[in-house]
């Protein structure tokens, strides 16, 4: 595991060597039991010795991010301890191998929407589990690439359907000071370029964005509102967005937003 050489200390590694613990404690994690408490932190002890070489977890993530996600699909009515220590788990695999590389082993079945918004609503924003709340966002950004329309999956809760109120769950995650502000952005920006909401729930979103980045003084929420609209205009349809480029190119270089950069 290290060389010795002279003149230094070689502490390059050259494979996984703790891939089989790692893969254990995923799978004890992701049957949600109460037992499983403590082993997200010996995973994140683990998975942090390898973040200046991260492809070498590349064997494992898709063992560990099945069984982590079982929590979230199978057992996301299990206890609150159980389920956070399952997300702490998984975002400890993503800090390490980013959303892009875990997210490619995500389940991504219509059904699991459903359950990636009781599980937001469940864990709202503000609650301890951040690192949980993290997971989902980056899990509803990965199901929002389903091809076909979400509006098929009308299964409505206090009256709003299932899109509305996973856009709704991404607002509140944009006024986070935690890193999962950037997951939400990411997860809202994905649900609104798709071809069945940018027409109709888009517009609405950046106008709301736009106020926003205008008239807040919340820093964290003008932080996550840009992150959104920027990656909405990376991802979304240049034609379409095109015709919002003025109104909000206005407000991000008005002299009251450069004043407060």
């Amino acid at each position: 595991m290290e060389d010795y050489e002279e003149g230094g200390l070689a502490c390059e590694r050259t494979f996984f060597h703790e891939k089989d613990e790692a893969v254990q404690l995923c799978e004890e994690m992701g049957m949600c039991k109460d037992e499983s408490k403590g082993k997200a932190a010996r995973l994140h002890e683990i998975l942090n010795w390898y973040q200046e070489q991260p492809q070498l977890i590349d064997c494992a993530v898709p063992d560990m991010v099945a069984a982590l996600l079982k929590a979230f699909s199978d057992n996301y009515e299990s206890s609150t301890t159980a389920l956070d220590e399952a997300g702490r788990g998984l975002y400890a695999i993503i800090k390490v191998r980013s959303v892009k590389i875990a997210g490619r082993f995500f389940p991504h079945e219509a059904m699991d929407l459903e359950k990636a918004a009781c599980l937001l609503k469940r864990f709202p924003a503000g609650c301890p589990q951040w690192q949980l709340r993290f997971s989902v966002f980056a899990w509803v950004s990965v199901l929002a690439m389903i091809p076909f329309p979400l509006e098929t999956m009308d299964d409505r809760v206090d009256g709003l359907p299932l899109v509305n109120r996973l856009v709704t769950a991404c607002v509140e995650g944009l006024s986070e000071s935690t890193r999962t502000r950037e997951a939400a952005a990411l997860a809202v920006s994905r649900l609104l370029t798709r071809k069945d909401t940018e027409g109709t729930q888009l517009p609405a979103f950046l106008r709301a964005a736009n106020d926003s980045i205008h008239n807040s003084t919340d820093g964290f929420k003008t932080q996550g509102m840009l992150a959104a609209v920027a990656a909405m205009f990376k991802r979304g349809d240049r034609c379409k967005l095109l015709q919002r480029v003025p109104m909000v190119l206005a407000r991000v270089t008005d002299g009251k937003m450069m004043s407060n950069a």
